[in-house]
């Protein structure tokens, strides 16, 4: 279940860190840099120990009617932070395109219910999540073989995940810490590594989205969702499907 050649491959260092008890684990990109070491981590922390409300108030200023004292409170389970610099583009979008970009990245909570393109280039999550985010199913089997399909290791993570956690009742920030992304792959390279994963994006998020999920756990939640997903009958979506089972089952309590 680790992807060789591929941004998937932190899904070993992945396993390694929950083995050693972390309670925190945090992911960046080779080519990052944080705006000083402890002050990254610090932000992620603070985010991750932090809750969303489960009202919003539709005015500012005041408090309208009908907003309970008690706005109740869901815990944050994965924190999305921002880059500056070279932006995190598919190769197609980023041939469009040229320095100096100019862009701003959103703070905000992913609403329940919705999706967002979830970038490994700068992550954190709380250690019961693990089970729920296989950065897997891209670039190169250990056997040398190739899956097919590449660069999209986080994106079906994030789908996946964030599936979950609106089902456990857990939330999603973006934005914070932030990083300076400094080096930009091969757009060509990329936009043809990327081709059939755009195509299999379109239908995989809905497949995700459709499933009825019951599990209690992230653990028991991945792999009821594997095995309810409607996937195509090929080799690729069969070894993605019983991928996703075997990471889960690779975070058992002893």
């Amino acid at each position: 279940v680790v992807s060789r050649k591929s941004a998937g491959i932190r899904a070993f260092g992945i396993w390694q860190a929950w083995h050693a008890g972390a309670d925190l684990i945090l992911t960046m990109d080779d080519d990052c840099r944080p705006n000083g070491r402890a002050a990254w981590i610090d932000e992620h922390v603070r985010a991750l120990s932090d809750t969303e409300p489960r009202w919003i108030s539709t005015i500012y200023g005041l408090l309208p009617r009908g907003l309970p004292r008690d706005l109740g409170h869901a815990p944050v389970w994965l924190n999305h932070g921002g880059w500056l610099g070279i932006p995190d583009l598919d190769g197609e979008t980023h041939l469009k395109v040229t320095p100096p970009y100019e862009y701003e990245m959103r703070l905000l909570e992913v609403p329940p219910g919705t999706y967002f393109p979830m970038s490994s280039m700068n992550l954190g999550w709380r250690r019961e999540l693990t089970p729920a985010l296989w950065f897997g199913g891209m670039g190169t089997k250990p056997d040398g073989s190739r899956w097919g399909l590449d660069r999209f290791d986080d994106i079906f993570a994030g789908i996946v995940a964030k599936r979950i956690l609106d089902h456990l009742g857990a939330r999603v920030r973006s934005g914070l810490p932030w990083v300076q992304h400094q080096r930009a792959s091969d757009p060509w390279r990329n936009a043809a590594l990327e081709a059939p994963g755009k195509r299999e994006l379109e239908w995989f998020w809905r497949a995700v989205d459709a499933v009825p999920l019951t599990a209690p756990t992230p653990a028991t939640a991945m792999i009821e969702l594997a095995k309810g997903l409607t996937l195509p009958a090929t080799l690729y979506w069969d070894a993605y499907r019983q991928g996703m089972q075997t990471w889960a089952r690779l975070f058992e309590e002893d």
